[in-house]
């Protein structure tokens, strides 16, 4: 039987993703801009902005790609979890090798070299049912134990 859990991110979770990012594009399109028009190529000051501007642009999209975690659907289908987002697919084997990691801020569930990580602040749906990421570590790991007993 087929259970599928869809992530429960509206528009507010959606803008934490995309704000970020597009502040660090336009700094970047900003700062380029502004080097080129200078004349005789880059001035001094750009050579100790250049080093704050891209490690400021990679916070922000760090912060942008923690994000996108949110947006995680898992669906339970006999001994797989097959969890999707927009940016990636992976499935986990339900076996004995599975394992959960808690964390302040992830769950994360592993199966071999395959892990994805759920935000614990997070919440999906299954109809009208909503859950977070904690219940569907006890749902992953408790398959897990069940076909390990089985021998499946």
């Amino acid at each position: 039987m087929q259970h599928s859990f869809r992530a429960d991110a509206g528009i507010v979770d959606l803008l934490a993703v995309c704000v970020p990012a597009l502040i660090a594009l336009f700094m970047g399109v900003l700062t380029f801009s502004f080097w080129m028009r200078c004349k005789g190529g880059l001035p001094k000051a750009a050579w100790f902005c250049a080093p704050l501007v891209l490690a400021t642009q990679a916070v922000l999209f760090r912060l942008a790609y923690e994000q996108t975690s949110r947006f995680t659907s898992l669906t339970f289908e006999g001994g797989r979890v097959e969890a999707a987002s927009p940016f990636f697919r992976k499935v986990l084997e339900c076996n004995a090798g599975s394992e959960v990691r808690e964390s302040s801020t992830f769950v994360t569930l592993r199966s071999g070299r395959e892990a994805v990580a759920l935000p614990v602040a997070g919440c999906w749906r299954f109809g009208d049912l909503e859950v977070d990421a904690e219940y569907l570590a006890r749902e992953y790991i408790g398959r897990a134990r069940a076909r390990g007993k089985r021998g499946i």
